[in-house]
């Protein structure tokens, strides 16, 4: 009923700027908005902007959401060194069937401002359990401060029934050995049995246009057989 007054949905902390809402998904099958705010602070004594992921329920949205966040997740996975400052747990979410896909935005591998960003996926059949992971290729990953962008930006990752598609727009071409700047990758990812994204992808696809800057996977859309890839940066901005 559109005509009916608006729930007003807030940050459950009052201090500071977290940029709660920054993303929004929703999941009728399971009776849940959920909402990401990737710079909200953890508990005191944590860095800054680690991010939190809240989960409300549809039929109560006065009722207190689940809290999701970095501390529970083991170092295990992550397979490089990282640090805990600005890792913007919640940078992006979406919905799968049965799985919430949150972005870790701000991971660094190499650095402060480094955004080698990565995706825990969480079984909503079973919030409380440990996440899976994918994350690109290390030898994509780019060690000159800009990143990969990994899912990073809104309609950053794609679902159809049998693949996951996740935008990587600052990734560079081809290797290190040929490293053209912010040319971007697109990583197709198989469904495993049970039915979302695992192991490594099975596919890396890149624009026809081999020059840098094209931002190829800026956005990301899937249906049954086809994916479209956004490339804004195509022609010199033209896209």
């Amino acid at each position: 009923d559109l005509s009916a007054d608006p729930v007003a949905l807030k940050s459950p902390s009052t201090t500071g700027a977290g940029y709660f809402g920054w993303s929004v998904t929703g999941s009728a099958d399971h009776n849940y908005i959920i909402v990401g705010e990737y710079g909200r602070d953890w508990t005191s004594g944590y860095r800054s902007d680690s991010g939190r992921v809240y989960l409300y329920d549809l039929n109560d949205l006065t009722s207190q959401p689940i809290i999701l966040d970095p501390t529970g997740i083991p170092s295990s996975y992550w397979s490089t060194s990282y640090s805990f400052d600005s890792l913007q747990f919640g940078r992006q979410v979406s919905v799968d069937g049965d799985y919430l896909y949150v972005t870790v935005g701000g991971y660094n591998s190499y650095g402060a401002n480094n955004y080698n960003s990565f995706i825990l996926m969480f079984d909503l059949t079973d919030i409380q359990a440990a996440p899976s992971y994918i994350e690109p290729p290390q030898n994509q990953w780019s060690d000159n401060n800009d990143g990969s962008y990994f899912g990073w930006y809104t309609n950053g990752v794609a679902f159809n029934g049998n693949y996951v598609a996740v935008g990587s727009s600052y990734g560079p071409y081809a290797s290190f050995d040929n490293l053209i700047d912010r040319h971007g990758t697109v990583y197709v990812y198989a469904k495993d049995t049970d039915g979302h994204a695992s192991g490594s992808p099975v596919y890396a696809l890149q624009s026809p246009d081999s020059h840098g800057y094209n931002y190829f996977g800026r956005a990301v859309a899937m249906d049954d057989t086809r994916l479209y890839v956004g490339s804004y940066g195509w022609d010199g901005a033209q896209g």
